[in-house]
């Protein structure tokens, strides 16, 4: 089952406000500018389980892991029910790590089959599992690896028990991958810096790791990197001190250097911020998020408004494991839950999807349409 897929300028892909301008997306856009619930929502992040074999200190959703996964039954049922409900995209996601669900690679096969684009992100460690699968069916993966040596790798992404490292197995897993893939491949590296609780005097980092890791990224055939900044439990952006914001400017000019026609170097516009040493919070002015009627989180915990409020029990709004999708979607739950989350007040950090809320509210802004290239938005 070979898919075709459209490779966008990288960039790009971080437009999120732009992509609702695609063709096929106006009449959900339009109605939800209106205020009006949408029919189904475009994407669906999926955490297929939340069970994960590794152990990483940093881990945003540390506190919700190895606590339940969905049911083989279920799972591949709510992969029949977000197809027929017309639901353009499924991201298999999650605090867990979504391959060691072993149904994962039948939901692929069922969602691909349907026509529906699927993105996985992953730890990478058993990407050979599903190799055939994720070759065929996925539109983009990224491997989350934050590190370019087994040093720095087992500083931030130890296993589970104090096993061996993954690293080897990671590198092998992405080259396999690469040499495989009719999709997007991106080697994902989130900056961090662990500090001493007592006195906040970092004591590891990986920021020296950049430029190497983009070199290593080239060389096993990602078609991109993309350089993320370090959050805190509660996603707000976590400042650095001047001297490694001095060296992740070197590092980061290093690793664009590296380019070419088919590897890329990537970032979020807030990384900007962090290295210039900016405020930042982002306030939001509006009291309502119509991006949730475009996308939703559907989790073995439940479904949630978002992901930035997985396990937020304000912003669930149902159990797929025991709802079917179009019963959650169309749940009254679901619409007390979207007032219940005020953005102005809940949602102080870095959203991004923040623009696109700016713009989806600007009732006369008027719609230029453009032709369809990522439903991912």
């Amino acid at each position: 089952m070979r898919r075709s897929t459209t490779i966008l300028p990288h960039q790009s892909r971080l437009e999120l406000a732009a992509k609702l301008r695609q063709r096929s997306l106006r009449p959900v856009v339009e109605a939800v500018r209106r205020g009006e619930p949408a029919d189904a929502p475009v994407v669906v992040e999926l955490d297929v389980t939340t069970f994960c074999d590794l152990a990483c200190p940093e881990c945003i959703s540390g506190g919700l892991l190895n606590n339940g996964r969905f049911s083989d039954h279920k799972l591949l049922t709510l992969a029949a029910e977000m197809a027929e409900a017309g639901v353009k995209a499924v991201i298999l996601i999650g605090g867990g790590e979504p391959l060691l669900h072993p149904a994962v690679g039948r939901v692929m096969e069922i969602l691909a089959q349907r026509d529906v684009a699927i993105g996985l992100t992953t730890n990478g460690t058993q990407i050979h599992r599903y190799l055939e699968q994720i070759a065929d069916c996925v539109l983009w993966t990224r491997v989350s690896v934050d590190a370019a040596s087994p040093e720095i790798y087992n500083l931030f992404r130890p296993r589970r028990g104090g096993t061996r490292d993954a690293f080897s197995a990671v590198i092998a897993n992405i080259q396999a991958l690469a040499d495989a893939k009719q999709g997007i491949l991106g080697y994902s590296f989130l900056l961090m810096a662990r500090r001493d609780a007592a006195t906040s005097r970092i004591l590891h980092h990986n920021f020296g790791d950049v430029a190497n890791a983009a070199r290593l990224a080239r060389d096993l055939g990602c078609d991109y990197i993309e350089f993320k900044p370090e959050y805190d439990l509660g996603h707000h952006l976590v400042a650095q001190p001047e001297e490694l914001r001095v060296s992740l400017r070197g590092e980061l000019s290093e690793a664009v250097a590296l380019q070419t026609d088919s590897f890329h170097v990537i970032a979020p516009p807030h990384l900007s911020r962090v290295l210039l040493g900016e405020p930042l919070d982002q306030p939001k002015s509006y009291r309502s998020c119509p991006t949730t009627e475009l996308r939703t989180l559907l989790t073995p915990s439940g479904a949630y408004l978002c992901p930035y409020h997985r396990g937020n029990p304000s912003a669930r709004y149902g159990d797929p494991a025991e709802l079917g999708f179009r019963a959650l979607w169309d749940s009254p739950e679901r619409r007390r839950a979207s007032r219940r989350i005020d953005p102005s007040n809940d949602c102080g950090f870095n959203c991004i999807r923040h623009e696109s809320n700016e713009w989806l509210l600007v009732d006369d802004d008027p719609i230029a349409v453009v032709d369809d290239y990522d439903s991912f938005i």
